[in-house]
């Protein structure tokens, strides 16, 4: 696995996140993340995992987890692993250093940026969200501007990609 480190890191994250949740918000426990396998013929692809708590005891441990597997090679170009938390209510997202391999947080996206991501995903222009969200096209085109750079996506589309796979939006 060429991302080892990192998926150490972030089981890490994911063990800490589960031990200090109430046995009610770990019913609704939901990771995500991704990491790059070399597959026999040399060819890297890169793979989201997620896992979902299907059975908790009485105690809150779990007793049936479980994980989603999938090749996400054609729609996550960049090259930064990631990993989504959530209780389904609270949401963390990290990345992974390359260099450390630290997982530092991410900054999500505000109600706004997810209402415009929401819009644009349904292929709606600018004008279209302007004209709906009561606001001018080039606020929207600024805000979009703005979530690529936040994310540190290369445009519009690859951000789209990203929050579908991490389930934000």
């Amino acid at each position: 696995m060429a991302d080892q480190p990192g998926l150490e890191e972030m089981t890490k994250l994911i063990n800490a996140y589960v031990a200090a949740l109430t046995p009610t918000k770990l019913k609704s426990f939901r990771a995500i993340f991704d990491y790059r396998m070399i597959r026999n013929d040399g060819r890297v692809a890169r793979i989201c995992q997620e896992s979902i708590v299907l059975k908790t005891d009485q105690q809150g441990n779990i007793l049936f987890l479980l994980a989603l597997v999938s090749d996400i090679s054609h729609v996550k170009r960049i090259e930064k692993q990631h990993l989504h938390l959530t209780d389904g209510a609270e949401h963390l997202l990290f990345e992974v250093n390359k260099e450390t391999n630290e997982c530092r947080p991410v900054d999500l996206l505000s109600k706004r940026e997810l209402e415009i991501l929401k819009l644009l995903n349904q292929s709606l222009t600018s004008d279209q969200i302007a004209e709906k969200l009561f606001i001018s096209p080039h606020t929207v085109n600024t805000h979009r501007q703005n979530m690529i750079r936040k994310m540190g996506m290369s445009d519009t589309s690859d951000l789209l990609n990203f929050l579908k796979v991490y389930r934000l939006i």
